[in-house]
């Protein structure tokens, strides 16, 4: 190690009560900007604490890590507070971090231009070159203001800072539950920095194999095997919503739907509530209403689904931080704008559901074609024991396939839970059976055995037909059940 580097792990970090709550404290470290240049630049890494409270239990440091994909844009430090009410605190320093570029961390901008094409799930040929445009601006944008620093904020990258900041903090080994894109960070820094690995969970993990783009272009196949499955029950279930007694009726009663109310904001509704099973059945009933005459509570039901999901662009700001343009460049990416035009066609015809066409449009990759990035590593386990995968059956952000090719790469147990859309489940959806397979994990180094399933939220209570089926509902109670779903899928 140089004498750069040597100051940078001997740092003591500063620590001060955070302004957004008394448990939490909060401390910054500095990092090299470009590690192989480490008397270069500095940036800071902002981190948070909440300090173990099990005295002589205590068994070390356990950092969290969400969002993606290089974390949540500034919740990072805020993450702790999620484990604070678990048995974790009794265990562990809990550690949370704003990854470089997001955050409290010295910030990685971008101008923020305003898109001219419009948010659109079944855009023309005419569209596909706005869009396209749309994304050179963006690009340029991105080149304008961030400078040297977009093409350091990577995974190799962000798992230094991690190993940083393990050092700092004066640990010998650390643990790391990470959920959802920066379960591949952990996975690097297993990788890179395996003798330093304690314990590890992934929960909604990304696949080992795939670059960005794959991950996307992964999403739309497992947007149409929830909707599919959704419209099978429902197919079960005529008597009660009416809309057919096989998967290809209901599929076809839901397009009339889709061209009798906003198409877009229908397309992202069904894409949404089918990944969520407890609201299959509002979404039945929306679907049959909008078919038969698209009731007003059916049209508001449609607009507070997509609202959930939306992706439309908001009003510009004159600069906004930027790590998510970055992080997924850190892969190849095409530079023919037809062969995303071409796939974009096929995605319009086949998988309009969900954000289908969008996840196929070209990016800011596309059009940065002299980056230098440091790919990331080959992941492998060496140097730490086995750890844990959880992952939702029904997630089509990160799909139940990614989950278990983490799972297999690393050797880990996976836990998977039937029924579940969510993105992050462990100490966040209340799902007991997961929780306590992963505290006995973290907690007594208790593996859960190598493929288990849990249950996962309950489909709705609705008769299928070979039962006696069930009576339609009074009308107006849509939008109220998507608003009490809301309201119980909001907490950390």
């Amino acid at each position: 190690m140089t004498n750069a580097m040597t100051d940078f792990y001997s740092q003591q970090p500063a620590w001060v009560t955070s302004d957004f709550d008394p448990r939490v404290e909060v401390a910054s470290v500095e990092a090299p900007m470009d590690y192989a240049r480490p008397e270069g630049e500095r940036i800071t890494v902002a981190i948070s604490r909440i300090k173990c409270t099990g005295g002589a239990k205590r068994r070390g440091m356990l950092l969290s890590l969400n969002g993606g994909p290089a974390g949540n844009w500034g919740q990072g430090i805020k993450l702790p507070l999620r484990f604070s009410y678990t048995p974790l605190i009794e265990h562990y320093d809990l550690i949370g971090m704003d990854p470089r570029g997001s955050g409290r961390s010295t910030p990685l901008y971008r101008e923020d231009p305003q898109p001219l094409a419009g948010f659109n799930t079944r855009p023309s040929d005419e569209d596909f070159a706005i869009i396209a445009d749309d994304a050179r601006r963006m690009y340029e944008g991105c080149a304008r203001l961030g400078g040297a620093y977009r093409e350091q904020i990577t995974s190799a990258n962000i798992a230094r800072d991690i190993d940083l900041i393990r050092a700092a903090l004066g640990e010998e080994r650390l643990s790391f539950v990470g959920y959802s894109g920066p379960t591949y960070i952990a996975a690097v820094y297993g990788t890179m920095f395996g003798s330093r690995v304690d314990r590890m969970v992934l929960d909604s993990a990304r696949n080992p194999d795939v670059g960005w783009r794959g991950q996307f272009h992964a999403q739309v196949p497992a947007i149409y095997e929830n909707i599919h499955a959704w419209a099978e029950w429902v197919s079960e279930r005529h008597l009660r919503f009416g809309l057919g007694t096989s998967m290809a009726e209901v599929l076809d009663a839901a397009e009339v739907a889709a061209h009798q109310t906003d198409t877009t904001q229908f397309d992202v509704a069904i894409g949404f509530a089918a990944r969520h099973r407890p609201l299959w059945g509002v979404l039945a009933d929306a679907v049959a209403g909008l078919r038969d005459g698209g009731d007003d509570d059916a049209h508001a039901a449609v607009r507070k689904l997509a609202s959930q999901d939306a992706w439309a662009p908001g009003e510009p700001q004159e600069r906004v931080q930027s790590v998510t343009e970055s992080a997924t460049s850190e892969d190849d990416w095409p530079t023919d704008l037809e062969s995303y035009f071409t796939d974009m066609r096929i995605a319009r015809e086949k998988y309009p559901y969900g954000f289908g066409v969008s996840r196929f449009q070209p990016q800011v990759a596309t059009f940065w074609t002299d980056r230098k990035m440091e790919r990331p590593p080959q992941i492998v386990r060496e140097g730490y024991g086995p750890g844990v995968v959880v992952h939702g059956a029904g997630n089509s952000m990160l799909t139940h396939a990614d989950g278990e090719a983490m799972a297999k790469r690393l050797g880990f147990s996976m836990i998977s839970v039937a029924d579940e859309g969510q993105n992050e489940i462990f100490a966040k959806r209340g799902n007991k059976a997961v929780d306590d397979y992963v505290f006995a994990y973290l907690i007594d180094g208790v593996l859960p055995p190598e493929r288990v399933t849990c249950a996962g939220p309950a489909r709705p209570d609705i008769a299928p037909d070979a039962a006696g089926g069930a009576t339609r509902p009074e009308p107006g109670t849509l939008v109220a059940q998507v608003e009490t779903w809301i309201a119980a899928n909001t907490a950390w």
